[in-house]
């Protein structure tokens, strides 16, 4: 595969001289509301569907944004620990990593995968200015609520397994105000049924911990994953690829097949069925119970509408990291709806 910069020489050689119909903004850290997001979104998608492309070549930045994508990822140092996402094959040693406020009374949890630890960044300064001891315990592909089988994980089961059930008494002796979890969609079993049975008993095991208030208790809904085929491509490569011009096919909607070359998403593509089922289970569990979910998705991708498109590309910032989680810049320009989001403990 041709390297990601000489893509973008491509790109910059091919691009063309139209101006961009979206009027495109800064990719600076500034931060937005919901509405900002929706407008945008359905702007880049009304363009989309009815001329059939979207060139973003005029957007301030982008280009900086997709060579520097690979490593667009949370950076937020701890004040205590090490090797804070151990990878899913490691031993299943429970290593706890700290912010915010050492000295504080409050404390607060995230528990989960790479899914939650994309938000670091956020929730790293959201301890700074609400004064609380906040604790990271992070696994790779393995999820807060992955009770059973995963397809996707199984052959490093029987250790996430062991780690959750250590990170449960670890969790327990330190007495959280508050207990954020999250996890990939796909470290959940591949069952509806099954997800949800593993999402009520960790709720299960999490609410006594927090003394039974189910509003301290927040779970981080997944994010929609690629519609590319493994190892075909993601938004930024696509891009390169592209000279930074979006193009609509018109048989890439929710019912239709995927394509590849698209650069964007699809909330419910059929490549998405099996998630959005254990999603809507999981769900289902979360409300019964009462507790807060956060979910990112009508920030990210019209999730209404008959198109439900999903840019690469949102008020000037490159939205993904890679084919599965969010760039922490555009994560960053989300900080104002987090917070809102999160209590206040």
């Amino acid at each position: 595969m041709r390297s990601l910069r000489h893509l973008l020489t491509a790109a910059l050689c091919g691009v063309v001289a139209s101006a961009l119909a979206v009027a495109p903004t800064s990719a600076a850290s500034s931060q937005v509301t919901a509405a900002q997001l929706r407008s945008d979104i359905l702007a880049f998608e009304h363009q989309l569907v009815t001329t059939g492309h979207v060139d973003l070549s005029h957007v301030p930045g982008l280009i900086s944004q997709i060579q520097a994508s690979s490593t667009d990822w949370p950076t937020a140092t701890p004040i205590t620990g090490s090797n804070c996402m151990p990878k899913q094959t490691t031993a299943p040693t429970v290593n706890a990593c700290t912010y915010g406020d050492p000295h504080s009374r409050t404390t607060v949890v995230l528990f989960g995968d790479s899914h939650l630890e994309q938000y670091l960044d956020v929730f790293a300064p959201m301890a700074r200015a609400r004064h609380w001891h906040l604790i990271t315990y992070f696994r790779g592909n393995c999820g807060a609520a992955q009770a059973t089988a995963s397809p996707s994980h199984q052959s490093s089961e029987p250790l996430c397994q062991q780690w959750r059930v250590k990170a449960f008494a670890t969790i327990a002796k330190a007495k959280p105000a508050m207990i954020v979890i999250g996890q990939s969609d796909d470290a959940l079993p591949g069952k509806p049924k099954a997800a949800a049975a593993d999402e009520q008993a960790t709720l299960s095991t999490l609410l006594p911990i927090v003394h039974n208030k189910a509003s301290h208790i927040v779970t981080m809904v997944d994010q929609t994953e690629d519609d590319y085929p493994d190892g075909v491509s993601d938004e930024a490569t696509c891009l390169a690829r592209a000279g930074l011009r979006v193009t609509y096919d018109a048989t890439n909607t929710p019912t239709g097949l995927k394509n590849p070359n698209v650069c964007y998403r699809i909330f419910s593509a059929p490549y998405h069925a099996a998630a959005i089922k254990i999603r809507t289970a999981v769900a289902a569990v979360d409300t019964t119970a009462g507790i807060i979910r956060v979910d990112p998705n009508p920030w990210l991708c019209d999730t209404t509408g008959a198109y439900q498109i999903c840019p690469p590309v949102i008020l000037g910032t490159l939205v993904y990291h890679d084919p599965w989680h969010l760039s922490t810049t555009f994560v960053g320009r989300l900080a104002t709806l987090l917070n809102a989001a999160v209590p206040k403990v």
